[in-house]
């Protein structure tokens, strides 16, 4: 299907792109925690939310309440099918 096609990347290529996104994720991670500071949410509610840790292609969820946890847990297996979706095609596209 896809002959002839040859798409390679490099060892250093794949390091500097996790290297980036781990940086990325650790400044969005501290922005929001400065907003979070200097808007002074204290005494003001309850904050909500949750996450998720992919073990391969399984997910735990927690979360502080249903809601959260239903929406991270179906945000994480549509992610989890795109991922495989991607490798897949990739796979098709070494071949």
């Amino acid at each position: 299907m896809f002959q002839g096609v040859s798409v390679l990347i490099d060892l250093e290529t794949l390091h500097e792109l996790g290297a980036g996104l781990i940086l990325v994720g650790s400044v969005i991670i501290a922005i929001a925690f400065l907003l979070l500071l200097i808007s002074g949410v204290k005494g003001k509610g309850r904050i909500k939310g949750g996450g998720v840790v992919l073990i391969g292609p399984i997910p735990i969820v927690f979360g502080s309440d249903a809601e959260h946890v239903t929406k991270i847990l179906l945000l994480s297996l549509v992610l989890t099918m795109v991922a495989m979706i991607v490798l897949v095609i990739y796979s098709q596209l070494l071949r």
